[in-house]
């Protein structure tokens, strides 16, 4: 199965905006062990946001992501922070326009004077791409953030390094998302035929296979040098593909790097980073697939092991995800096509956004079952059962209400249900 699209959207996205720093070996654990204050004072120059909410994500959830703890409002270009935090972790400041999403800044918070100067191009705001904007910017005050954008500028070179191969993914990878998703600047551009989107997928797949070998190679050592530092295991799990759990590491290649991280045992990113590999080591294709009751919008609770007899898509999405949102004709063109044969799909919003997720039900007119994921990213939710990282993810459940497919690519759907139902 191929599993490599979000770690690729990653590798795009950040490798537009490397910032020249050096990098050195961390030969401590960086963790505090008490409550301290920090102050986080952004500045921005190069695009006027006018008066806009901003997020400060850093509460480290069952993902190991960050949740949102504060938020304020950007006034003349600046924002400011202030609170107390128990550990070094990592956060984000969110930028919201109305109710999206627009960019993201990802870096450490400390409990320290930690200012952010933000370079903002207003063609990279307004970029529309299958993922969140990362602003450019440099930062003071935070050694951990100094390190983490020494990592991107080290990983940059090394990419740069092989130029032209570069040339060649960048060019088909942009192929393939125009065939996959419509062209991003034209919001009217439909996706391209199933024909073409084939035949552009191979191609992305062969040459991206080669990319994430090399990514893979990279960050190994780079873990190796930074072992006692939480920037290395930040940057093992989510920053630049290859991702640790999106299905481009092995078992064996993972339990290596908890490994390598096993002296930062202590930190809550490490430890929930433990509890998110046994989530994911319990999903065995042909094991009983984890079961949860979830409320739709009219309040009625569904349960996976009530719909034993059929066949069951579960499709873990959000509303302000692109991918989400692009994939939804396709749904309804397999629901149409395969609900009288035994199909059924259930869909799971992992955002408490009730109201924006009741928006797009009716705006794309989702006629199959919906549920809501109040407790999304909490234990026992139905996101931290099935090893949810992102969205979307598809898993495929059959008759007696075992796993069939996990982390189910969109442009496998269609192939996979074919054979299944043989029509």
């Amino acid at each position: 199965m191929k599993k490599l699209t979000k770690s690729i959207i990653m590798v795009i996205s950040i490798g537009a905006f490397m910032i020249m720093m050096s990098c050195k070996s961390e030969t401590k654990s960086e963790i505090i062990t008490n409550d301290d204050i920090f102050s986080i004072t952004g500045h921005i120059k190069g695009y006027d946001f006018g008066a806009i909410n901003i997020e400060l994500h850093q509460a480290i959830d069952e993902r190991g992501k960050p949740e949102k703890t504060h938020t304020t409002q950007l006034k003349n270009g600046t924002f400011k922070f202030e609170g107390k935090t128990e550990n070094s972790v990592p956060a984000s400041i969110v930028f919201f326009q109305g109710d999206t999403i627009t960019c993201t800044l990802n870096f450490f918070n400390e409990a320290k004077a930690i200012n952010l100067n933000i370079d903002v191009n207003k063609d990279d705001v307004l970029c529309k791409t299958p993922c969140l904007n990362i602003l450019k910017y440099t930062a003071s005050g935070s050694p951990l953030t100094a390190k983490y954008l020494s990592f991107l500028e080290e990983y940059n070179s090394f990419r740069e390094s092989n130029s032209d191969f570069q040339d060649a993914f960048n060019a088909i990878s942009k192929e393939y998302y125009k065939a996959i998703y419509g062209d991003f600047n034209s919001p009217s551009a439909a996706p391209a035929s199933p024909t073409v989107q084939k035949q552009k997928t191979k191609a992305f797949d062969s040459i991206n296979l080669v990319e994430l070998n090399m990514a893979k190679g990279f960050k190994k050592q780079y873990a190796l040098k930074n072992k006692a530092s939480i920037v290395g295991l930040k940057v093992m799990l989510d920053e630049c593909a290859p991702r640790l759990f999106d299905g481009d590491y092995t078992k064996e290649e993972i339990d290596e790097v908890l490994d390598i991280f096993k002296g930062l045992k202590n930190h809550p990113l490490y430890v929930s980073t433990i509890d998110r590999h046994k989530a994911i080591l319990g999903l065995k294709i042909g094991e009983k697939a984890p079961n949860f009751s979830l409320k739709t919008p009219e309040g009625e609770t569904v349960t996976l092991s009530d719909y034993k007899g059929k066949y069951v898509l579960i499709d873990f999405w959000a509303y302000y995800c692109k991918p989400c949102i692009a994939k939804i004709p396709k749904l309804k063109k397999l629901y149409a096509k395969y609900k009288d044969d035994g199909l059924e799909i259930i869909g799971i919003h992992g955002d408490k956004n009730a109201e924006k997720w009741l928006d797009i039900i009716k705006k794309h007119q989702q006629t199959w079952i919906q549920v809501l994921d109040e407790n999304a990213f909490k234990e026992n939710s139905a996101v931290i059962k099935y090893g949810v990282q992102g969205f979307p993810l598809v898993f495929l459940v059959d008759q007696e209400g075992n796993l069939l497919e996990t982390n189910l690519p969109s442009d496998d759907l269609e192939d996979i249900l074919v054979k299944l139902f043989k029509h």
